[in-house]
């Protein structure tokens, strides 16, 4: 079974890859003469099935990226920018670590006082890219500050010259963060891939029941 993507439709290797596991189980994805080829097994049917692309529907950019078909091989590149250079630089981590971010300056905060905390540091990203800001799991225990936003995120097109990373704490108690503590973390993430919005009167026949409906053990 054939199946072509619309001309139109945007392609890059994990998007590509997250795409076909809506059909199926990746079983292989190679690059032959004028297309890219994936072969999955279809979820319903359980047979083999083949995808078929052909190469003039890829960017040249995208195609690049495919035609090396060797994901996550080679380190991603990101620009930094240091607004303070007393500031420990970031540090290359292994894959499934994250990046240590800390305070460009010190910072004294009253309980309930609210403030958003310089990083000193500012990122272009690769296209396709985006930087998620969470508190390491000490912030709390150290300097008693909740990260107002929970859930930092960042996209590519915050790269200018001034735009500066911050971390928005709230203070539960009196509190010092001195200059160059490790305030929170980062992790580099693919943005979420094109998708459609279908609507539906029905979901799944069975329904768990609710939030919570599996109980406390």
């Amino acid at each position: 079974m054939t199946k072509k993507f619309n001309p139109t439709y945007k392609l890059e290797d994990k998007i590509f890859i997250h795409t076909i596991k809506q059909d199926g189980i990746v079983e292989s994805i190679n690059r032959e003469s004028e297309s890219v080829v994936a072969k999955i097994t279809n979820q319903k049917t359980r047979k083999l099935e083949r995808i078929d692309v052909m190469i003039k529907n890829i960017s040249p950019y995208r195609e690049k990226k495919i035609e090396s078909d060797q994901l996550h091989t080679k380190p991603l590149q990101i620009k930094v920018k240091y607004f303070d250079k007393e500031i420990d630089k970031l540090q290359k981590v292994g894959i499934g670590d994250w990046l240590d971010l800390r305070s460009a300056e010190t910072v004294k905060l009253k309980q309930g006082e609210y403030k958003l905390i310089p990083l000193g540091i500012g990122i272009k990203l690769p296209y396709g890219y985006e930087a998620n800001i969470v508190p390491r799991s000490s912030t709390f225990k150290n300097f008693g500050v909740l990260q107002t936003n929970s859930y930092g995120v960042v996209d590519n097109s915050y790269s200018g010259n001034s735009d500066q990373y911050h971390f928005p704490a709230l203070a539960m108690r009196d509190t010092v963060i001195n200059k160059n503590d490790r305030i929170c973390q980062m992790r580099i993430n693919r943005v979420m891939p094109d998708l459609n919005v279908v609507e539906v009167e029905f979901l799944d026949e069975v329904s768990r029941g609710g939030i919570g409906s599996t109980g406390v053990r």
